[in-house]
């Protein structure tokens, strides 16, 4: 008896967050949005049955205070805890003149072999200024990447402020990143793992997020769900010409690219950490997978 009273007052909870959410989401399509994922998860017994007492307990959250950093779906998985990645934090040094210098033999050597392919790298940082390059990089090297562009224009524009990403569609759609889950899903129910420039499937998310440090999953086969989750640092890798060297940091070939970056956080632009936090069906992970995935798009140098 005392378990079907639960049920019912829990089934009356669930039905009065729905109604809220659906009350909501006409004018304020975000607040009904936040109704309804908390309709799956409120236990009616901690708040009671009324529409009064669920709507007073969950008040500071719809007003807009932190919500529990709960992950979203019906999987018993455990708080989000984030562990960030790396944080270089290069800083700008005044060198631009130096990187220019030693761009011109590239740009005469190679303008000269491949004068469409190099047009945009190494001549433009050997004749331009850092805001022309990363200009420049937006509006032809990520032409067509619009998750690519829109992280450089954060840290152009953004302040430093975190960024949230969409994990969950990142996985359903990226089989290189889904593999490397894979893999390590075959030994484990909770882990983490890195993702490789290299692991990516499609161009605009490597050219977005680059490596992740830290990837974080958690499986629960009962409810055949994944939690996964990330916080990674979005910053550029400058090497030599005085910069801050860090174990591991080789020079790219696009490494003008990246001082001009770097130099031009003396005009506002940031660092800033990239947080993503989904649950997605286990049966993404199912089958064969092979950690030699790749298409057309895949990029095996690093930008």
């Amino acid at each position: 008896m005392a378990r079907a009273a639960d049920r019912r007052r829990r089934d009356r909870t669930k039905r009065i967050l729905r109604e809220e959410g659906a009350k909501n989401a006409g004018t304020a399509p975000e607040l009904g949005a936040l109704w309804r994922p908390l309709a799956l998860r409120i236990d009616a017994s901690e708040y009671g049955s009324s529409t009064a007492s669920v709507s007073a307990a969950l008040a500071p959250i719809v007003a807009g205070q932190a919500a529990p950093s709960t992950p979203s779906g019906s999987g018993n998985f455990a708080p989000t805890v984030f562990t960030p990645g790396e944080n270089h934090g290069h800083q700008p040094i005044g060198a631009w003149a130096d990187v220019q210098r030693s761009e011109m033999p590239a740009c005469a050597l190679r303008g000269t072999l491949h004068p469409v392919l190099y047009a945009n790298q190494h001549c433009v940082c050997a004749t331009s200024s850092p805001a022309t390059v990363l200009k420049l990089a937006r509006d032809i090297e990520l032409s067509g990447l619009p998750l690519a562009q829109k992280h450089l224009d954060h840290y152009l524009t953004g302040g430093g402020a975190d960024l949230p990403v969409d994990l969950g569609d990142i996985v359903r759609r990226d089989v290189g990143v889904q593999a490397v889950l894979a893999f390590a899903m075959r030994s484990a129910e909770t882990g983490s793992v890195r993702i490789e420039q290299a692991n990516y499937d499609v161009k605009d998310f490597q050219y977005a997020l680059g490596a992740i440090d830290r990837l974080d999953f958690e499986v629960d086969h009962a409810a055949g769900l994944v939690h996964i989750w990330f916080k990674d640092r979005y910053e550029f890798h400058p090497v030599g010409f005085g910069y801050s060297a860090f174990p591991g940091e080789e020079a790219r070939d696009t490494n003008c690219v990246h001082a001009a970056a770097v130099e031009l956080k003396t005009s506002g632009a940031a660092d800033y950490w990239m947080v993503g936090d989904a649950v997605v069906p286990e049966s993404l992970f199912a089958g064969p997978k092979s950690l030699s995935w790749g298409t057309s798009e895949r990029q095996e140098q690093e930008y």
